[in-house]
């Protein structure tokens, strides 16, 4: 492919990923595509067969960054410090998109569990790989004295994942990190964590 033709088609999936985080799937045209990207109904059907390859590929790009941005903030010198610079990272990162769109995984779960099973098996999938670098770092902290041990590491970090998406979904709707922060205070007392790691501001 030329590299004329490469930009078309990040062109299309630049659109597509903001036009699905705001509007969702469903209410995305391809009209709304055009008017995005800049580009003619034919361009677009060229470089791809439908709204569900385009859908595929943006929720791969998601998924690159999640797992770029977990890989970022989940570092410290402790499992716990880790876990902090998670609650922390969240918060900012939401901040920085000033509470508009949520989570693109989120939104298209809920979105295509009934229509699409491809997609829908392509985000469950997101999920598992989100909560297992969340139930690594909340293993080696109980190993480490630093995390309750009383409760199954893997019930843990699912748990810890379905909360930060509810606290998105409330942040996203009240434009206010409010509900993340409570999320994250109940997690850590639920985890047990050491208090002097706590360090979001």
């Amino acid at each position: 492919m030329s590299e004329k033709g490469d930009k078309s088609r990040e062109n299309i999936v630049d659109a597509a990923y903001a036009l699905f985080k705001k509007k969702g799937f469903a209410a995305t045209s391809i009209n709304d595509l055009m008017a995005a990207s800049g580009l003619k109904k034919g361009t677009i059907y060229f470089h791809f067969s439908g709204k569900e390859e385009i859908a595929l590929l943006v929720l791969q790009r998601a998924r690159e960054q999640l797992m770029e941005f977990l890989e970022t903030v989940t570092t410290g010198a402790t499992p716990a410090d880790a876990l902090e610079n998670y609650f922390a990272g969240t918060i900012a990162l939401h901040h920085s998109h000033e509470f508009i769109g949520g989570c693109i995984f989120g939104n298209a779960a809920l979105e295509m569990a009934d229509s699409n099973e491809l997609l829908a098996r392509f985000i469950n999938q997101v999920f598992r790989d989100w909560t297992m670098k969340l139930r690594q770092i909340i293993a080696e902290g109980q190993g480490a004295g630093q995390v309750r041990d009383d409760l199954a590491a893997d019930a843990l970090a699912q748990q810890l994942v379905t909360a930060t998406e509810g606290a998105i979904m409330l942040a996203r709707l009240r434009k206010n990190d409010a509900p993340l922060r409570t999320c994250f205070d109940t997690f850590r007392a639920l985890l047990a964590l050491p208090q002097a790691t706590n360090n979001i501001e």
